[in-house]
């Protein structure tokens, strides 16, 4: 009874495993057939969205490179497709300036207006000149000519100018201006600019003979790059000098006569307020004294003697009335002099200045 029991739970067993199986195959065989109509469903999509009208190609509206265009405009074709083709890019060029690749008009004549105004912490001087002339970095310059009006008011206007390229600035004493480009032209005859100005600044430093002592007395002088500008000054008797009223910009500095410097011009950038310029050391320099007589040998001032040197040197200086004249800062070597004074009286002489302190020379005029 109890083998019977046992063999009857095991085939009851068989059975329900075999129903669990079948059940588990066919809930798998939906799940499959579920994926592949999904699959199918996608593919139709796709076949849908990428078929063209009587062609089968991809659309251009999707085309790499039409993505990479700029700005652009669709525009419908006869068959009712579209095609999408490059709107052109345009920049707007700075005002008075012709578009890329046009070329501005320089027929006519114009004008410049503007306004004057004075950086924070500054004012205005009561008069100034505003000057236009040719630019030095616009084309169209050969046709600009150069202007100079005096202003007492911050507003101006220069009218009936020769369109072409044109540099504005201000000059005053005092103060600093840069040069401001403008194109006048016929598509902008009348520009508008606000100048700005500020206070000008100074350079300084030290200049010192090559034993130590310093360079008293010696020229230094400050040339502008570019433009005229030329600033000049002395040294005072412990080598320290100072230039005043010094505009921005790009200059030589010289050191000794503007036509034989005793060193190389430096060049420098200044910006106001203010420079130190590195220390000057000259080369072997003496300093002599020259007495002027008649020719009874009474002492004559006034008296003014020009001389150059070799291999180098120049020397020029005017007597006092006692007839003493300091020449310092000289180099070395024999210099051929000439001697004058109010009366027409001269003299010619040859001096030997050697490379020691303490010499002195007299020169009788006749």
């Amino acid at each position: 009874m109890s083998d019977y029991g046992l063999g009857g739970r095991l085939i009851a067993r068989r059975q329900e495993n075999a129903v669990i199986s079948t059940l588990s195959a066919d809930r798998r065989g939906r799940g499959t057939v579920a994926i592949l109509g999904g699959l199918a469903v996608l593919a139709l999509i796709f076949w849908i969205l990428t078929r063209s009208d009587g062609e089968g190609a991809a659309s251009e509206a999707i085309s790499p490179e039409i993505a990479l265009r700029g700005p652009s405009e669709v525009v419908e074709r006869n068959n009712g497709a579209s095609e999408v083709t490059p709107r052109p890019r345009t920049e707007e060029p700075p005002p008075g300036e012709p578009r890329r690749g046009a070329q501005p008009s320089f027929k006519g004549r114009g004008s410049v207006r503007g306004l004057v105004t004075a950086a924070k912490g500054s004012k205005l001087p009561e008069s100034f000149t505003l000057n236009v002339g040719p630019s030095d970095s616009l084309f169209g310059r050969e046709f600009a000519e150069s202007r100079a009006t005096e202003l007492t008011a911050p507003e101006f206007e220069i009218s009936d100018l020769p369109m072409g390229g044109y540099d504005v600035w201000v000059k005053a004493s005092g103060m600093n201006s840069r040069r401001y480009p403008v194109l006048l032209s016929q598509s902008a005859s009348s520009p508008y600019l606000v100048l700005r100005v500020s206070p000008t600044g100074f350079i300084d430093g030290f200049v010192m003979n090559k034993d130590g002592r310093p360079a008293q007395d010696l020229q230094v002088t400050l040339q502008a790059m570019f433009g005229d500008e030329r600033l000049e000054t002395l040294t005072r008797g412990d080598g320290f000098y100072t230039i005043t009223d010094v505009p921005d910009g790009e200059y030589k500095i010289s050191f000794g006569p503007l036509n034989e410097p005793l060193v190389p011009a430096r060049e420098l950038i200044f910006q106001a307020p203010s420079m130190r310029f590195p220390k000057i050391e000259l080369p072997p320099t003496v300093d002599i004294l020259i007495h002027t007589t008649d020719r009874e040998g009474h002492a004559t001032g006034d008296v003014t003697i020009n001389g150059f040197g070799r291999p180098s040197g120049q020397l020029e200086v005017v007597t006092d009335f006692g007839g003493l004249g300091w020449v310092r800062n000289l180099p070395p070597g024999r210099y051929r002099v000439a001697a004058r004074n109010g009366d027409g009286l001269k003299a010619r002489i040859t001096l030997e200045v050697k490379d020691q302190m303490g010499q002195e020379f007299w020169i009788a005029i006749r």
